[in-house]
């Protein structure tokens, strides 16, 4: 259980860390996450992984966005609302985090992402792509 509780944190070090590798430093880093919901195929974000990733990433001083077809808007806590993509240009983010990926939804934008740290173990796109 401890493991599952952390894994939000270890995936945001290992953003860092792969930010760190392409000379970005943190202040000047622009993240795309995607998928901000619980599970796939699901809308609630209540202890949502992404969410904790996602604001993380923002204490680090990150600029965070994300990509859900199911969540319009979100509220990351401690006041922070994070920006709902709905065309996500790779050209605009450093990395994208794939966290939740939703049955029927395409994603094959994300082919032309340079970098793309994959959580979900479930595509191979992406430049370069890199695992948890």
């Amino acid at each position: 259980m401890k493991a599952i509780e952390s894994r939000p944190h270890v995936v945001a070090e290992r953003v860092v860390e792969l930010l760190e590798d392409q000379d970005i430093e943190p202040a000047e880093a622009r993240v795309l996450v995607v998928g901000a919901s619980y599970k796939p195929g699901v809308r609630d974000t209540r202890e949502s992984p992404a969410v904790r990733i996602m604001r993380s990433l923002a204490r680090d001083g990150i600029t965070v966005a994300y990509h859900d077809p199911l969540v319009r808007s979100l509220e990351a806590g401690d006041g922070l609302a994070v920006l709902s993509v709905a065309r996500p240009r790779p050209s605009d983010y450093d990395i994208a985090v794939l966290v939740t990926l939703h049955d029927g939804s395409d994603y094959s934008w994300l082919g032309k992402f340079e970098h793309v740290l994959d959580c979900t173990y479930r595509t191979p796109l992406g430049a370069q792509r890199s695992l948890i």
